[in-house]
């Protein structure tokens, strides 16, 4: 979903923000409208997750290709059979030998439009896309083989030191930087049900789960973020990243 306000006063806004006296003075419109936004969003979500991740699924279908639930939704699948009462987007993943520039295609004649791409080495070593429908969003991650032990994935992205936003990181440097994030994940995927759908999950869905979420991963906790200590999310220094957004 695109923001309203000016790129410029968002960025002149996120900037100010990180002086802590300096809050004070964008709290009477850069937090309301921070607020808005999110309102706006999880309404969308609430109403048109659903129907939204119906369509990704028919198109991916139709079009012979593969996919799996992966994250938060992955977790739903398995644990509520459905959407996690706090999330509020859409993970999915293929393997990198599964992708092609057609899924762009067969998604956007579909009525998808793409938002934006993470690519390392131009999708060679790491690819992420997010496309949006009816204001929800749906990340489409690439799994590519192991370099150490599992196969990864890419997020994190963060832009180079010194700079707030990463599309002032693109501007100024011309990259950002991601992190691998590695888990066991299978290449064989299986149909659960998911809400009034059937939607696939890798095999292993519950190895991948207990990796990444840990052992209790089956007792909800609204609280849970991203532990900074995961040992299997990994800098990747070394490589450059490319944002583009359209």
């Amino acid at each position: 979903m695109k923001n309203a306000l000016s790129p410029k006063l968002v960025k002149f806004a996120n900037k100010v923000a990180k002086i802590p006296l300096a809050k004070k003075l964008i709290k009477p419109f850069y937090y309301p409208y921070k607020e808005r936004i999110q309102k706006k969003r999880n309404k969308a979500y609430k109403k048109y997750a659903l129907e939204t991740l119906a369509a990704f699924d028919a198109c991916m279908r139709a079009n012979g290709f593969k996919y799996t639930l992966i994250f938060g939704s992955m977790l739903g699948a398995v644990r509520e059979k459905g959407f996690i009462k706090h999330d509020l987007d859409i993970d999915v993943a293929m393997w990198k030998d599964d992708y092609s520039e057609n899924v762009q295609k067969c998604l956007e004649k579909a009525g998808f439009k793409l938002d934006h791409r993470y690519l390392i080495d131009g999708g060679e070593s790491a690819r992420e896309e997010t496309y949006v429908l009816n204001d929800v969003s749906i990340d489409v991650y690439c799994i590519n083989p192991p370099i150490d032990e599992y196969p990864y994935v890419c997020s994190k992205w963060t832009p180079v030191e010194g700079c707030v936003t990463k599309q002032e990181s693109m501007k100024k440097y011309g990259y950002i930087t991601g992190k691998r994030l590695e888990m066991p994940i299978g290449r064989t995927f299986v149909d659960v049900p998911f809400e009034s759908l059937m939607l696939p999950i890798a095999d292993n869905a519950r190895e991948v789960l207990r990796f990444y979420y840990g052992d209790d991963y089956m007792n909800p906790d609204p609280t849970w973020v991203e532990s900074k200590e995961y040992p299997y999310r990994k800098p990747w220094p070394e490589k450059k990243a490319i944002l583009i957004e359209y």
